[in-house]
C-alpha cells in the first residue's frame, strides 16, 4: 500500500552508532527530530534494565512529533547488560558516561543548539537519570518512571543536590520497584530544595506504560504521556506550546480512538466500536478489498461479539500514528494480541489466540477524526481465526 508525500515514513527500529567513530563512551541510539527542524530543546529516553526495545524508538517519533529533539539511547551498546550483581557495580559508571556524552551529543546538535536537555527514564533507565542529572548543566528536567534514587555508589542525598525538576510517575502497586522508593526520591528532592511533581497510580505495576508487558494499563499509559507532555513543555524553554491546530493534539485524539476500539471490544459494545467510523468503510483483508455499509458493519460485529469472549485484547506495541502535514488526513499502525473463546452454531466454545497487525485510515471531518478505511491481516497463534 502506497501513501501519501505528505506522511512521515516508519522510524528505525534498531540502534546505530551516532557520535563520531572511535570515540567512546559512544552514542548510539535512534535520533528523531521535528518539523521545522532547528530550536528545539531534546529528551534523552533512557531504557529499562532489559535494555533495547523499538518501543522506545516509537516514542522518539512522538516526542519530535511534539516539538521535541528525541533520542533513545542504547546505554548497553558498548558494555552489553549485566550478569551479576557485581558486573552491574562494574558497569554502573560506563553507563553513566553513556548518558553523559549522549546529552552532550545532543546538546549540540544543530537542531538543539544549546537548549536544555530533558532525561526521561524508566526503572534502571530512571535511577540512571537521576544519578547524573544534577552533575550536568545541559539537563533542565527529568522524567522518573517507575524508578527511583540511590541505584549507584552515590548517596540519594548526593545526588539530588542542586537537581533540576523533576517529575515522578509510579504504580503503587509495583512489585519490582516499590513505591516507597518514588516516595524516598520525592522527600529527598523536597529536603535539597528542588521541586517535584508526583503523580501515583492507583493499582498499577511496574511497567505501566509499556505495551510489550503484561502490567500494561492503558488508563495509566495515557495519562502519564500526557503529564510527561505537560511537564516538558512547561520546564523546557523554547518547547512548542500545545495548540489547537497542532499536529500533537490529532495525533493524540486518533489514539485516543484506537484506544476506545480496544475497549469497546472488550466490553462487546458494538456502539462503540463504530463510534467513530464512517457512513462506508474502505476494508481491505484476506485479499479483498470491499466497501463496507454501517448496517453491515452492525450486523457483523452484532453477531461477532455475541459469540466471543476476549481474554485479551491489546496493543502488543505502542500504536504508530502519523497525520499529514495540512492536519486533514491520518493512520495508525498497531499489532494487537486477541484471546478467548469463540461459540459455534452448536453452542460449543473453543479457544482461540491470534495476533493481528493492521493500519487504521482517518480523514478529520468538521473537526473530528472519523475511521474511513482499514488494511489488517493475521498470524495466527493457536486455534482459530475471525
Amino acid at each position: 500500500m502506497l501513501l501519501p508525500a505528505v506522511f512521515r515514513p516508519c522510524v528505525a527500529q534498531e540502534p546505530r552508532l551516532l557520535s563520531a567513530a572511535g570515540s567512546s563512551p559512544s552514542v548510539r541510539g535512534v535520533l528523531e527530530t521535528p518539523r521545522p527542524p532547528s530550536g528545539h530543546p531534546a529528551v534523552v529516553l533512557l531504557p529499562g534494565s532489559a535494555g533495547w526495545r523499538p518501543i522506545y524508538a516509537t516514542v522518539a517519533r512522538e516526542l519530535a512529533d511534539s516539538g521535541f529533539v528525541a533520542l533513545a539511547l542504547d546505554y548497553y551498546g558498548e558494555t552489553g547488560r549485566d550478569t551479576s550483581r557485581g558486573d552491574r557495580a562494574l558497569k554502573w559508571p560506563l553507563w553513566q558516561g553513556a548518558v553523559r556524552a549522549a546529552v552532550a551529543w545532543v546538546a549540540a546538535h544543530p537542531d538543539v543548539a544549546g537548549r536544555p536537555v530533558a532525561l526521561v527514564g524508566y526503572s534502571r533507565g530512571a535511577y540512571l537519570a537521576v544519578s547524573v542529572a544534577a552533575s550536568l548543566p545541559e539537563v533542565g528536567a527529568v522524567v522518573d518512571f517507575y524508578g527511583g534514587g540511590g541505584g549507584g555508589p552515590d548517596s540519594l542525598a548526593d545526588e539530588v543536590r542542586g537537581f533540576p525538576p523533576l517529575l515522578i510517575l509510579h504504580g503503587e502497586a509495583d512489585s519490582v520497584v516499590p513505591v516507597r522508593h518514588a516516595l524516598r526520591l520525592r522527600d529527598a528532592v523536597l529536603a535539597a530544595g528542588g521541586q517535584v511533581e508526583m503523580h501515583l497510580y492507583a493499582g498499577a505495576q511496574h511497567a505501566f506504560n509499556g505495551g510489550y508487558a503484561s502490567t500494561h494499563s492503558e488508563v495509566a499509559a495515557a495519562d502519564s504521556w500526557r503529564r510527561t507532555l505537560a511537564f516538558l513543555r512547561a520546564r523546557l524553554p523554547g518547547s512548542l506550546r500545545a495548540r489547537p491546530d497542532s499536529p500533537a493534539p490529532d495525533v493524540e485524539q486518533i489514539r485516543t480512538i484506537h484506544r476506545r476500539l480496544i475497549a469497546a471490544h472488550l466490553a462487546g459494545d458494538v456502539r462503540g466500536v463504530l463510534e467513530a467510523e464512517a457512513e462506508t468503510l474502505r476494508v481491505v483483508s484476506r485479499g479483498e478489498v470491499r466497501l463496507v455499509t454501517r448496517a453491515e458493519r452492525v450486523q457483523d460485529f452484532t453477531s461477532y461479539l455475541r459469540s466471543t469472549t476476549f481474554s485479551h485484547y491489546r496493543d502488543l506495541i505502542e500504536p504508530a500514528v502519523r497525520v499529514s502535514a495540512d492536519g486533514t488526513l491520518g493512520w495508525l499502525i498497531a499489532r494487537v494480541e486477541i484471546t478467548g473463546s469463540r461459540m459455534d452454531r452448536h453452542g460449543a466454545r473453543s479457544p482461540f489466540s491470534d495476533v493481528w497487525a493492521w493500519v487504521e485510515l482517518y480523514e478529520k471531518r468538521e473537526g473530528r477524526w472519523i475511521r474511513v478505511g482499514e488494511v489488517s491481516n493475521v498470524a495466527p497463534v493457536a486455534g482459530a481465526r475471525r
